[in-house]
C-alpha cells in the first residue's frame, strides 16, 4: 500500500524514500519469481519523476539496483512496522535499508536490460484479466503473443498451439480458465455434466454442473476432470482441489499432496501464502453454526488453530491482513509478520505513516551555507531552524 502511494502520487515533494530495518522474507531469481507467481513478464517502468519501478498483476515494487545487474533478484521484505515491499536488487546485495532517489533519471533502455523484459513507459496499463477477445486468424500476429502456448478453438473445443502455429495440445476441452505463461504453468480445463433427480409428482429435474482438471504444458492431465472447483493460488504456489465426494485438499505444482482430502470441511484458495480452513458444518438456518475457522500456510501448518468463530475472506482481495473473530474479541492477522494483532492496529499504522508523509519536508542546504554546523556537521537548513532556533553558532552549545 505504501509502495502504491508513492508510485501513484506524481506530485509528492519527497526527494527520496528510505526503507529501514528491513527483514528479508523470501528471495527469488527472475525465473523463479515468474514461475511462482504465474506471470510470464515483469514490466520495468519509468515513473514520471524519473526513477524505475516494476509491476506484475496488481503488485508494484521498487528497483533498488544502480545500473544493470549481473544477477537480478526479487525479494519480499518487511520493515519494522510490518509493511511489505517487493524490491528488485543485485544478487548478494542484502541490506537492512535502501534509499530510493525519486528524482533519478534512468533511461528506459537501462530499465529494459534489468530484467530483459519489454518495458512500458505508461504509468497505468489497462489489463483484461477475465475476458478474452476472439479475433480472426488473418488479423492476429501469433509471434507477438507473449504466452508460452496460445489457445485456439476448433469447432466447439479448445486446444493449444505454440508460436510456430503448431498444435501442441489437441482441441479436446470445453472450458479453459487459465493461460500457459511458461512451461511450468498449470491450466484448469473442464467439461459439463448433468445430474437428474427423480420426483414423484412431476418429471425429473436436471441440473447442469462443470468438472475441472489440471492440464500440463505437455498435454498431460496432472489431475483428471473430476473436481467441482479448483482454486488457483494468488502470490502463492499451492492449489486447492474440491470434490463433492472427497472434500478439500491442497497440492503443489507437481501434484504432491500438502493437505489430504478430508482433513478440513473447507479450504479457501491460497493468497499471499495463506488459506482459510474450517472445521464443522454450516448452520441450516434453524440452529447455531458450529464452524471453527483457522489459517494454514503453504506447508499445511496451522498458523491459526481452527478455534475462531469467523475469519473474513481474503482470497483474491489484495489485502495485507484479515479480520479474525472469537466469541468475545476481534483481532487482525497480518500475513507478512504472521502476527495476530489487536483490532484497529492497521488503521493506526496507516494513519501514522500518512502523518509522517504529510509532515515530511525536503531538506535544503542553502541558507546556512558556510557555517560549521552545515558544512562540516551536515545539519540541513530545517535542522538548524528547529534545533538551533536559526542560529548555526548555537551548535557550539551542544555538550
Amino acid at each position: 500500500m505504501f509502495t502504491k502511494y508513492i508510485l501513484e502520487n506524481k506530485e509528492l515533494s519527497t526527494a527520496s524514500v528510505e526503507l529501514r530495518n528491513l527483514k528479508f522474507i523470501k528471495t527469488f531469481t527472475v525465473e523463479e519469481f515468474k514461475a511462482s507467481f504465474g506471470c510470464n513478464k515483469i514490466d520495468v517502468k519509468k515513473h514520471p519523476r524519473g526513477f524505475l519501478y516494476f509491476s506484475f498483476s496488481k503488485i508494484m515494487g521498487f528497483v533498488v539496483v544502480h545500473g544493470i545487474p549481473n544477477n537480478p533478484r526479487i525479494s519480499l521484505v518487511v520493515d519494522e512496522f510490518g509493511i511489505p515491499y517487493y524490491i528488485l536488487h543485485e544478487d548478494g546485495d542484502i541490506r537492512d535499508h535502501y534509499i530510493i532517489n525519486l528524482d533519478a533519471d534512468v533511461s528506459v533502455e537501462e530499465a529494459s536490460e534489468i530484467c530483459r523484459h519489454n518495458v512500458s513507459q505508461d504509468y497505468v496499463r489497462e489489463k483484461i484479466d477475465e475476458e478474452k477477445i476472439l479475433v480472426s486468424r488473418s488479423k492476429y500476429e501469433i509471434k507477438e503473443d507473449d504466452r508460452f502456448l496460445i489457445p485456439f478453438i476448433q469447432k466447439t473445443k479448445i486446444g493449444f498451439m505454440n508460436k510456430e502455429a503448431e498444435i501442441v495440445i489437441p482441441a479436446l476441452y470445453q472450458f479453459v480458465l487459465d493461460d500457459f505463461h511458461n512451461e511450468q504453468s498449470l491450466v484448469r480445463v473442464g467439461e459439463p455434466y448433468t445430474v437428474a433427480f427423480e420426483r414423484k409428482s412431476s418429471a425429473p429435474r436436471v441440473y447442469a454442473y462443470e468438472r475441472y482438471g489440471l492440464l500440463k504444458a505437455n498435454g498431460e492431465l496432472l489431475f483428471p476432470m473430476e473436481y467441482e472447483d479448483i482454486a488457483m493460488p494468488i502470490y502463492s504456489n499451492r492449489i486447492v482441489l474440491h470434490s463433492y465426494n472427497k472434500g478439500y485438499a491442497v497440492i503443489d505444482f507437481r501434484g504432491n499432496f500438502i493437505v489430504p482430502f478430508g482433513k478440513y470441511n473447507y479450504i479457501d484458495g491460497y493468497d499471499t501464502g495463506f488459506a482459510r480452513i474450517k472445521l464443522g458444518r454450516s448452520s441450516n438456518g434453524c440452529q447455531e453454526s458450529n464452524n471453527q475457522w483457522g489459517i494454514i500456510d503453504e506447508n499445511g501448518n496451522e498458523v491459526l488453530k481452527p478455534i475462531y468463530k469467523n475469519i473474513w475472506n481474503f482470497y483474491n482481495k489484495s489485502l495485507s491482513y484479515t479480520r479474525v473473530e472469537s466469541d468475545d474479541q476481534i483481532f487482525e492477522f497480518h500475513f507478512f509478520t504472521r502476527q495476530l494483532m489487536p483490532n484497529g492496529y492497521q488503521k493506526v499504522k496507516e494513519r501514522d505513516i500518512q502523518r509522517g508523509l504529510d509532515n515530511y519536508r525536503e531538506s535544503t542546504y542553502n541558507e546556512y551555507n558556510g557555517s560549521y554546523a552545515q558544512d562540516v556537521m551536515g545539519y540541513s537548513d530545517q535542522d538548524i531552524d528547529d534545533a538551533f532556533d536559526g542560529d548555526p553558532e548555537a551548535y557550539w552549545n551542544i555538550d
